[in-house]
């Protein structure tokens, strides 16, 4: 992407932020896909 992304994570929510804007499409889809395999926590 080429994008530089900072993430944080506290209970249940995941928060990605972006110097770049970009669709939320993408980034929902590849976080619902990988919470499933894995823990959430282990995203960041």
């Amino acid at each position: 992407m080429g994008n530089v992304v900072y993430g944080a994570h506290f209970t249940k929510v995941i928060i990605v932020f972006s110097e770049k804007q970009f669709s939320k499409g993408p980034l929902k889809y590849l976080t619902e896909k990988s919470s499933k395999k894995n823990n959430p926590c282990d995203l960041l």
